[in-house]
């Protein structure tokens, strides 16, 4: 990735929509840092052989990741579960819809 994060409105997934997992990191904190900063560590924490869309929102990051490399969805949203948990993305979470938050 060269340059800043492609902004929604800059691009979208390039996968098929049954090979990906969505994955929207919020900013649940004022002070937590900004989400291009966040997206960048984001994707330095997953996986280097995951191939990933990152989409930079004001306060949110949406990631689409292939699912082709790894075990399955359930697995994705583990490890970006456990990433989201790593104290340089203190005050970002997972936007679940099960949770009401979406």
């Amino acid at each position: 990735m060269s340059g800043n994060a492609p902004h929604a409105s800059q691009t979208s997934h390039t996968f098929p929509p049954h090979d990906i997992v969505e994955i929207v990191a919020v900013r649940r904190e004022p002070g937590a840092p900004g989400p291009e900063t966040t997206v960048i560590r984001l994707l330095a924490l997953l996986p280097s052989h995951w191939e990933s869309t990152p989409l930079v929102e004001p306060g949110r990051v949406r990631l689409c990741i292939r699912l082709t490399g790894t075990d399955g969805p359930g697995a994705v949203r583990e490890t970006v579960a456990a990433v989201l948990a790593d104290p340089a993305l203190r005050g970002w979470s997972e936007e679940r819809a099960d949770r009401g938050t979406r």
